[in-house]
């Protein structure tokens, strides 16, 4: 549930399930992403594998250390994932 408006019943489903490759932005997400995930770019999180905003203080963020920080998010690598 880290991305609300993926939950069928979140308010904003609808609009986000009706985007498509008419929509620049979305055209140019999907376009960033793909470097992402091929190491074309730089990831700024160092690998982190959960992040949460600094409003909040999740259970499993206690005793952590962030490996990130980026405006009011802090990241953690808890997981090990192999590419």
């Amino acid at each position: 549930y880290q991305f609300s408006c993926w939950n069928k019943k979140d308010p904003n489903y609808k609009k986000v399930s009706a985007v498509d490759d008419k929509d620049i932005i979305f055209v140019t997400a999907k376009r960033i992403a793909r470097r992402l995930i091929q190491d074309l770019l730089d990831d700024p999180t160092h690998g982190a594998t959960h992040y949460h905003a600094d409003s909040v203080s999740p259970y499993w963020a206690k005793g952590k250390n962030s490996i990130a920080k980026i405006g009011r998010h802090q990241f953690y690598k808890l997981v090990d994932i192999e590419s």
